[in-house]
């Protein structure tokens, strides 16, 4: 019996190809581990992916501070194994922020069946900086967020999707003070870093990974992707020239464009 059962809420929306599938994509989406949907994907990028061929199954996860990493982390594995057996279809890994953290740990943490590769925009996984754990700059400018408001939207139960507004106030309390790792976390910096990141970890058989991430980004710095593409051999980096985190989000910008391309051309010469 699994530590942490699968509930109802977390069955996945799923995005059919529009021809015969060569492969399965397993999403999973930002929002720093305390907000975000499985419905948050652009239809611009479901309409290029299932155009190319591949189904995309977008999941849901508990949010924290209701449910912290370790339990978070366990139930995406379980998602992932169980998904993975329902199909003899390759399937491939993509996180957007928050979600990429946990598609680039879950290589590390039992899964059954490897994946072809993992996308990560923006995301992180070495957690080698020190951005997530003093202000941030950007944050700081915005109003500045009372505990007491922030700790008001935190619900008496688990969660499994939370839209952006209002639950955003409490990421904006959490990166104005610099304690994100308390509200995710029971446990110490080094504890998080011990278990729950790709720092002095065994990558020598990690599957590809395709790196996406803004030169500029405010939030999550480049540096976490600089990085990454150093400790991943088999990895590959693309770099956009914008200030945005989630820069995907401006369908009409060419950066988006690029991106899809590229992203496409990755699952292409790795799904078989």
């Amino acid at each position: 019996m699994e530590k942490y059962p699968i509930q109802d809420q977390l069955q996945p929306k799923i995005y059919r190809s529009k021809k015969t599938a060569k492969g399965n994509i397993f999403y999973f989406h930002g929002g720093a581990l305390i907000f975000g949907t499985k419905e948050d994907l652009p239809q611009y990028h479901i309409d290029k992916i299932t155009g190319e061929g591949y189904n995309i199954y977008s999941f849901d996860y508990p949010l924290a501070p209701e449910t912290k990493l370790p339990e978070i982390v366990d139930i995406v594995i379980q998602l992932i194994n169980i998904y993975a057996k329902k199909t003899e279809l390759p399937y491939f890994l993509w996180g957007r922020s928050a979600g990429a953290y946990l598609t680039l740990l879950a290589p590390l943490r039992g899964l059954d069946i490897k994946p072809k590769g993992i996308i990560s925009y923006y995301g992180y996984g070495l957690l080698a900086l020190d951005w997530y754990k003093q202000p941030n700059k950007h944050y700081l400018q915005y109003q500045k967020i009372e505990k007491d408001m922030a700790e008001s939207l935190i619900q008496d139960k688990k969660i499994y999707n939370y839209s952006v507004y209002p639950r955003f106030l409490l990421y904006l309390y959490v990166r104005q003070r610099g304690n994100w790792i308390d509200y995710i976390f029971d446990g110490s910096k080094e504890d998080l870093l011990n278990e729950y990141s790709l720092k002095n970890k065994n990558l020598k058989n990690y599957p590809p990974v395709f790196l996406a991430h803004s030169l500029g980004d405010r939030d999550v710095p480049f540096e976490e992707s600089k990085k990454l593409s150093i400790a991943l051999k088999n990895s590959i980096l693309h770099s956009f020239n914008t200030e945005e985190h989630d820069f995907d989000k401006d369908i009409n910008s060419k950066n988006t464009i690029e991106l899809l391309d590229k992203t496409i051309g990755f699952l292409d010469e790795n799904v078989t």
